[in-house]
């Protein structure tokens, strides 16, 4: 059984992040025979940070949300489209108004997606400080991997693997094989062994017990990378 489950989940704004986003869904889905459902959240005004006089009624918020929800069915529309252009099947749209970090996440819990696919907007420190990045919320706060799509390079490319023999390691190792395996992505695994300026107290690692942290987590990889190019 894939270890990504049997759903991903495109979010989208139909930004240019996000159409590179599209096309790395797209890819993803055909190689792992993956069920592909598409998320645009189109945000809601926050009524606490309007004037009390101004404070909205529940029918003016009821319009605003129905025309926000319209915008996020419009935008999804065009990127259905695309896909469609692609020969790639949509399963499913999720047109939605309100927080887009949390909301993206319920609906992949809705969906049972094992895969959430996102474009980065590559906010710089300061933006991302005061504005928050959707991105980087939807992947601490997400019940499923996180794949956040940047930069203009194509997908298959190279992955890389970071490892410290921890049980979430094991995990991103299945799941790294499985997209190497499905998509022909070269696969390279990263372990970083702390200096001794890093380490607790005035103690340094042996020789031996640096080989032994260094050869677990690679043994660990190896056997996902085994198991799931063998099937």
């Amino acid at each position: 059984m894939s270890v990504l489950g049997g759903r991903i989940l495109l979010a989208t704004d139909g930004s240019p992040e996000a159409e590179r986003a599209l096309g790395t869904a797209a890819t993803l889905s055909e190689k792992l025979g993956a069920g592909l459902h598409l998320v645009c959240v189109e945000p809601m005004p926050d009524p606490l940070s309007w004037p009390e006089a101004r404070t909205m009624s529940p029918e003016l918020r009821g319009d605003i949300r129905e025309r926000a929800e319209d915008a996020a069915r419009e935008t999804l529309e065009g990127q259905a489209e695309k896909l469609r252009e692609k020969d790639v099947e949509v399963s499913g749209v999720h047109a939605v108004a309100g927080r887009p970090d949390s909301e993206i996440v319920r609906v992949a819990e809705e969906v049972g997606a094992g895969l959430v696919v996102i474009g980065s907007r590559g906010l710089g420190p300061v933006r991302r400080a005061v504005m928050g990045s959707v991105s980087l919320s939807v992947v601490h706060h997400a019940h499923c991997s996180v794949l956040v799509v940047r930069g203009d390079d194509d997908f298959p490319g190279r992955i890389l693997l970071a490892v410290d023999g921890s049980e979430q390691a094991r995990v991103a190792a299945e799941a790294a094989a499985e997209v190497s395996a499905s998509t022909g992505s070269e696969l390279h695994v990263a372990f970083v062994m702390p200096t001794a300026e890093h380490l607790y107290g005035h103690h340094l690692y042996s020789r031996e017990l640096k080989q032994s942290v260094r050869e677990r987590p690679r043994a660990r990889s190896g056997r996902a990378s085994t198991s799931r190019s063998g099937g």
